[in-house]
């Protein structure tokens, strides 16, 4: 006689923490059988834990279909006029290659236990209203694009991801460098100069400053920044 116990079929480990994860939050979110299903066409890759999906998707696709993109309610507010140069830039770029500029690397989240097909947009919502104005006037044209999706438990969750995110090194364009021997020359020259003259450089501020460039010490004193802006402006680097 077949046995006709009601045994639970078993799976990896893998499905126990899906599972284990929806009980805690509850109903999971359209958008992570989404990423799953990209996952098995190859253009998404997650990583072991499962949290964190990357690829690259059609924005055409995604916007005709359920899917928004909504811009987090404690990142900044969409600037008209940079999406409208965005816009005009890819335009122009389009007429010279027959292609659009690349968009970089899109940050999102999702939110496991929301029923809506919300990404939350972490950074990236300029080029986010770019792509969709792109798409609203040439619908033909193909606007792929790179994309980073975290999953989080909980709107506090995001937000804590996002101040995370945001928690960086401050970037100066002037410590930026035509090239690697560039780069090399002129930290090698800092690093003389505050050992020959330790007393007139001031530190730098390493925490988030929310976008803001560091912040440039009084006369007559330097900072990093102040010595690549010399070197570069002088020609010294040629």
């Amino acid at each position: 006689m077949a046995d006709e116990r009601n045994v639970r079929p078993r799976f990896g480990p893998e499905v126990v923490r899906a599972e284990a994860r929806d009980a805690v939050v509850g109903p999971v979110s359209p958008l992570i059988r989404l990423l799953e299903q990209a996952v098995g066409t190859g253009k998404v890759v997650k990583d072991p834990l499962g949290q964190v999906y990357t690829g690259f998707a059609s924005y055409a696709d995604l916007a005709n279909s359920q899917c928004a993109f909504v811009p987090m309610n404690s990142n900044r507010a969409i600037n008209r006029d940079v999406v409208r140069q965005r816009v005009q830039e890819n335009i122009e770029a389009f007429e010279r290659s027959g292609r659009y500029m690349e968009f970089g690397q899109i940050n999102l989240l999702v939110v496991s236990s929301d029923p809506s097909h919300d990404f939350l947009v972490m950074d990236g919502q300029h080029r986010c209203e770019t792509m969709h104005e792109l798409i609203a006037r040439f619908p033909t044209r193909e606007v792929w694009f790179q994309f980073r999706a975290k999953v989080v438990t909980s709107e506090p969750s995001a937000f804590d991801e996002l101040q995370h995110f945001q928690r960086s090194y401050p970037t100066d364009p002037r410590s930026f460098f035509r090239s690697r021997a560039e780069a090399r020359v002129a930290t090698a020259v800092l690093q003389r100069l505050k050992e020959m003259h330790p007393n007139i450089f001031k530190g730098m501020l390493l925490s988030d400053r929310h976008g803001l460039r560091t912040g440039d010490p009084n006369r007559p004193y330097l900072n990093d920044n102040l010595v690549f802006w010399l070197l570069q402006d002088a020609g010294l680097l040629m």
